[in-house]
């Protein structure tokens, strides 16, 4: 008897440590996941530009990465109760490459960044300064 379970004991070792060991099946039918570790490339030539209307703009050219799913809109607004001197105005991010707002009338300081279908954000455009007194046309006024 007991002869019998020390083979349906070795039986069973040896199924289980045998898997483990050697693997269980065919790896041809097993996927990958995919890893999103490529960063999101930063939107470029963007500029704020204020016509004699008011109406004020800003504009960028669309990321270069693939799978960008929009683009946060922040403002410059440093204040001791925040680690960040930017704050995103978009409560969403937005799908198109230009930005207007009553906000953006009282001018500042303003940076782009990109998403991905991730989540993950590019690095910030450089800042593009909006001096609301300072157009009269449909000048660009970056910094």
């Amino acid at each position: 008897m007991l002869s019998r379970k020390l083979v349906v004991l070795g039986a069973l070792l040896t199924a289980c440590f045998g898997t483990v060991l050697v693997g269980c099946g065919n790896e041809a039918g097993v996927t990958q996941p995919i890893l999103d570790e490529a960063p999101v490339a930063t939107p470029s030539g963007f500029t704020a530009v204020a016509s004699p209307t008011g109406q004020v703009t800003l504009t960028w050219n669309a990321s270069s990465s693939s799978q960008v799913s929009g683009y946060n809109v922040y403002a410059y607004s440093p204040s001791p109760d925040r680690a960040n001197a930017y704050v995103k105005l978009t409560s969403s991010p937005v799908a198109v490459t230009y930005y207007s707002s009553d906000e953006l009338l009282q001018g500042g300081d303003f940076r782009i960044t990109a998403l991905n279908s991730s989540g993950h954000e590019s690095a910030a455009t450089q800042w593009v300064h909006l001096n609301p007194y300072s157009a009269s046309d449909d000048t660009p006024v970056q910094h």
